[in-house]
């Protein structure tokens, strides 16, 4: 089984990047099973997107805490998937929603206990465009979707990106699409 993780900042495509991983992968006639966190089939996904609509250091604590039980738990199932391939989209990369004075730390903890997917990829797109396609969406705002957060968030990630594969997500999605099939390949 080939793992996956498809990671960055609120609005820069993971999920539509997953769902042409998959496309990809299928067309090869592998099985696929992607993993959206949070997750809605999951509690503590449910949970996790509950708090994010909400403001303040306890939403933001507990968010966190149910995010990491929820990906945990896709991990446990994961184990017991059947399917040739696996799209996480959202793993360590979200220990940088969390204030800059602990981020680091907790980047480190998980990427230290956490299991290392075959291929983790980072999007990377501007805070301007990550809030355009946000509004896009026409859904009630999470406490990180405002343009301070996105600014802060994307320069946390990048900060500790040295093991990921970094894709400029300002790319229409044909050049997604080409930079997925030569990960594939590779």
């Amino acid at each position: 089984m080939a793992w996956y993780v498809i990671d960055g900042m609120d609005g820069s495509g993971k999920s539509t990047a997953a769902g042409t991983l998959e496309r990809i992968l299928s067309e090869k006639g592998r099985r696929v099973r992607i993993y959206n966190h949070p997750n809605d089939e999951c509690v503590f996904g449910r949970m996790s997107r509950r708090c994010l609509l909400k403001h303040g250091t306890p939403a933001k604590l507990f968010s966190a805490a149910f995010l990491i039980c929820d990906i945990i738990h896709s991990l446990f199932s994961m184990k017991r998937s059947d399917c040739d391939d696996v799209i996480f989209t959202r793993y360590t990369m979200s220990a940088c929603y969390l204030s800059s004075k602990v981020f680091v730390p907790v980047y480190d903890i998980l990427t230290a206990i956490l299991p290392r997917p075959d291929m983790g990829l980072l999007l990377d797109v501007t805070p301007e465009t990550a809030f355009k396609r946000i509004h896009s969406r026409g859904e009630d705002l999470e406490m990180f979707e405002n343009m301070e957060s996105l600014e802060k968030t994307r320069n946390k990630m990048l900060s500790v990106s040295d093991n990921w594969t970094i894709t400029d997500a300002e790319l229409t999605p044909r050049e997604i699409e080409d930079v997925l099939r030569s990960i594939v390949k590779g």
